[in-house]
C-alpha cells in the first residue's frame, strides 16, 4: 500500500468523480446499448480507475475494474449487449467501488475486503455465449476495401472458400501487399489516406451504428483544495466589508477625489468578488447523476417501474452547497417513489401509464435556485394528513379541524411524522421530510408542498446561490441594528395604529386584500435595553415572505440595503433562535442576521 496521501487522495478524489460519471453512464446504456459515446466514456472510467488503483497497490479495486473493461471491450466490438442483468451485477460493482473509496478516505492505509464473489460474476459474464457475427456493413466494407488493395496493386486472384471467405493464406497474402499498395482514392475515403491506416480505422471501429457526437473542446482546469479557496473567498469577504467601512467615511467627509478612487475599488472590489463566488459554482449535475441509478434500484426493489427526468442539470450552485443538497434531495426523491408513484396494477385501473415519472429540475430565479421534485402518482389528501397527525399525536383533534388543506400538507414536515405502517428499509422510521426541512433552513433556503389527490405531489425548495455574502436590508429596532435577507422581503409600508387588529392574542394587519400576522421587533428580539416602546414613533412594517406565508416586522428605522458577509455566530451564541448568523455594519458595528424562516414559522 502506498503511503503517500496525496497521491491517495487525488485517486479517490478523480476515481469518485469518475464513480459518479459511471452511474449514470450505465442507466443510459440499460435503454440504449449501442450508444458509443456512452460506452467509450464507460470503458475509460474503469480503465483510469484500474491504472490508478494498479500504482497504489489496490488489487481488489484494480483487478473488478479490470475485469469489467474486458466485458465492455466485448460490448464495444459488439460481440455483445448490454442488458438489465448486466446492470445488476455492475450495480454492485460500483456500490462495492464507492463504499472502498469511502474506506480509503478515512484510512488510505486501510486493507479492503477481496470481492471474491463479485469478480466470479462478472468472470461468468465474460465467458457467456459471444456472438460473433460480425455487423454487415463493416463486412462490406472490409470486403470493397480487400477489393481495392486487389485492383489497385495488380495483386493475383484470389479466389474465395465455398463459405465465401477468404483462407488464412489469402488473408495473410493480401495484408502482405499493405506495405507497397499504393493510396486509394475511391470508396468514400481521402485521397491521401493511406490503405493501411483505412484498414486500421475498419478493424478497429466498433460495431455500433450510433453517431458519434461532436465534443467540446476541453478547457484546462486546475485542482484546487477547497480549504485555499474557502481561505481566498474570507479575504475576498474581509475585502467588501472594509469597502462598505470606506463608503460610509466618504458620505461623511465628502471628498472628490476619495470618492472617485472609491468608485474605483468598489469596481474592482465587485469584479473580484464575482470572479471568487464564479470559482466556486459547480452545476448541480455533479449531485444530480447519482439520482437516476437509485431511482432505478429503489423502484425495482418496490416492484415499481419508475422513470426520472432531470431538468436544468447545469444550473450552477456554490460548491458547499451541492454538497449540502445530496442528502435532502436522497430523502425527497425516494419519498416519491415509495410514497409517490403507485404500484402498475393500481396505475392501469387508474386509467395510467404503468410507468410512473418523477421529474428533478433545477432553475436559477435571480440570486436564488428554485429545486423542484414532482411525480404523478397518488398525490396525498390532506383529510388523511390530518388523520394521521391526529393519530400520532402530533396534533389536537380541534387543531385538525381548523387548519387549511395547504397546512395540512404542511405538517409532513413535522418531526416524526410518517404516513407508513410498517418499517421497511425505505421508510416508516419517524425521519426524512423533517430532516429535508432542517437541512434546508439550516442553508438559508426553504422547502413547501403542493398536491393534488390522484394527479401527484410537488415539493419546492428554494436556495441562495451562495451563502458567503448576502444582499440585507439594514433596519433598527431598540437602537440594534438588524439585517434582513433581500430576496425574503416582499413590501415595507408606514404603520398605522387603526390598521392592527388582535386575534386570539395575535396582532392581524389587512394587507392587499388580505391579512398578515404582525410582529414587534422589540417583542422577538428584545437584546437591548431601553425605557422606550415602538409605539408612539414612526415605525415600519416590513412584510417578509417564506414560500406561500407573509408575515409583518414591526420596525423602528430602516437604514438602507447592504451587502453583508456572513459570519457565524461562534460556539457561546450560537444556539440563539432567530438569528442566521452575523455581519460588521459599514460603520464597525455588529449587526445579527434575521433567520427568516423561523420567524415566519411563528405565523
Amino acid at each position: 500500500m502506498c503511503d503517500d496521501d496525496d497521491l491517495m487522495g487525488q485517486f479517490l478524489q478523480e476515481a469518485g468523480e469518475l464513480l459518479e460519471a459511471l452511474n449514470e453512464s450505465l442507466i443510459s446504456l440499460e435503454s440504449d446499448s449501442k450508444d458509443s459515446d456512452t460506452l467509450n466514456t464507460v470503458f475509460r472510467a474503469f480503465h483510469t480507475i484500474k491504472g490508478g488503483a494498479g500504482f497504489l497497490e489496490l488489487p481488489s479495486v484494480s483487478d473488478l475494474c479490470h475485469r469489467s473493461e474486458d466485458i465492455f471491450s466485448k460490448i464495444r466490438s459488439g460481440d455483445r449487449d448490454f442488458t438489465s442483468s448486466d446492470m445488476d451485477v455492475f450495480s454492485s460493482v460500483l456500490d462495492y467501488l464507492g463504499d472502498s473509496f469511502e474506506v480509503l478516505a478515512l484510512d488510505s492505509s486501510a486493507k479492503l475486503q477481496y470481492p471474491t464473489a463479485l469478480i466470479k460474476n462478472l468472470d461468468d459474464l465474460n465467458q457467456a455465449q459471444i456472438d460473433n457475427t460480425c455487423d454487415d456493413s463493416e463486412s462490406d466494407e472490409m470486403e470493397l476495401l480487400f477489393e481495392q488493395i486487389k485492383n489497385s496493386s495488380g495483386a493475383e486472384d484470389y479466389h474465395k472458400t465455398k463459405d465465401d471467405e477468404y483462407t488464412d493464406d489469402e488473408m495473410e497474402k493480401l495484408f502482405d501487399t499493405l506495405k507497397t499498395a499504393p493510396s486509394l482514392s475511391n470508396g468514400g475515403s481521402s485521397s491521401n489516406q493511406s490503405v493501411s491506416e483505412q484498414v486500421s480505422e475498419c478493424s478497429n471501429q466498433p460495431s455500433s451504428k450510433s453517431t458519434s457526437k461532436p465534443k467540446k473542446a476541453e478547457q484546462p482546469t486546475v485542482r484546487v483544495d477547497t480549504a485555499k479557496m474557502d481561505g481566498i473567498v474570507n479575504l475576498v469577504g474581509e475585502l467588501v466589508l472594509n469597502r462598505n467601512r470606506l463608503k460610509k467615511i466618504s458620505a461623511e467627509i465628502e471628498n472628490t477625489e476619495l470618492i472617485k478612487g472609491l468608485s474605483e475599488l468598489n469596481y474592482i472590489t465587485s469584479e473580484l468578488q464575482s470572479a471568487v463566488m464564479k470559482t466556486r459554482m459547480q452545476p448541480v449535475k455533479r449531485v444530480f447523476q447519482r439520482f437516476p441509478r437509485m431511482v432505478r434500484d429503489v423502484s425495482r426493489g418496490l416492484g415499481k417501474q419508475v422513470e426520472l427526468v432531470v431538468i436544468g442539470e447545469d444550473t450552477e450552485l456554490d460548491k458547499n452547497l451541492v454538497d449540502a443538497l445530496a442528502d435532502p434531495l436522497i430523502h425527497m426523491i425516494r419519498n416519491s417513489v415509495d410514497h409517490g408513484i403507485e404500484m402498475p396494477d393500481d396505475r392501469s385501473k387508474a386509467g395510467k401509464p404503468v410507468k410512473g415519472v418523477v421529474t428533478l429540475k433545477a432553475t436559477q430565479v435571480g440570486d436564488h435556485v428554485e429545486l423542484t421534485i414532482s411525480d404523478d402518482g397518488k398525490g396525498i389528501d390532506p383529510a388523511f394528513m390530518r388523520t394521521k397527525c391526529v393519530e400520532k399525536g402530533l396534533i389536537s383533534k380541534e387543531e385538525a379541524d381548523s387548519i387549511s388543506d395547504a397546512d395540512a400538507l404542511q405538517m409532513i414536515f413535522l418531526p416524526g411524522f410518517s404516513t407508513a405502517d410498517e418499517v421497511t428499509d425505505l421508510s416508516g422510521r419517524g425521519v426524512g421530510m423533517d430532516v429535508v426541512k432542517t437541512s434546508l433552513e439550516a442553508l438559508n433556503g426553504y422547502v413547501s408542498i403542493d398536491s393534488t389527490p390522484g394527479f401527484g405531489t410537488v415539493f419546492t425548495m428554494k436556495i441562495p446561490l451562495t451563502m458567503a455574502i448576502l444582499q440585507t436590508l439594514m433596519v433598527e429596532s431598540l437602537s440594534q441594528c438588524y439585517a434582513i435577507p433581500l430576496p425574503s422581503i416582499v413590501e415595507i409600508f408606514v404603520y398605522k395604529e387603526e390598521m392592527i387588529n388582535e386575534v386570539d392574542g395575535q396582532h392581524i394587519s389587512r394587507f392587499r386584500g388580505g391579512s398578515i400576522p404582525i410582529f414587534y421587533m422589540s417583542d422577538l428580539f428584545p437584546l437591548s435595553k431601553s425605557e422606550s416602546s415602538d409605539s408612539g414613533k414612526s415605525l415600519k412594517i416590513v412584510v417578509v415572505s417564506i414560500g406561500d406565508k407573509q408575515a409583518g416586522l414591526v420596525v423602528e428605522n430602516v437604514l438602507g440595503q447592504e451587502e453583508v458577509v456572513i459570519k457565524p455566530m461562534g460556539a457561546f451564541l450560537g444556539e440563539m433562535k432567530g438569528y442566521a448568523g452575523a455581519t460588521i455594519t459599514g460603520n464597525g458595528h455588529v449587526a445579527l442576521i434575521l433567520d427568516v424562516n423561523k420567524m415566519v414559522s411563528l405565523s
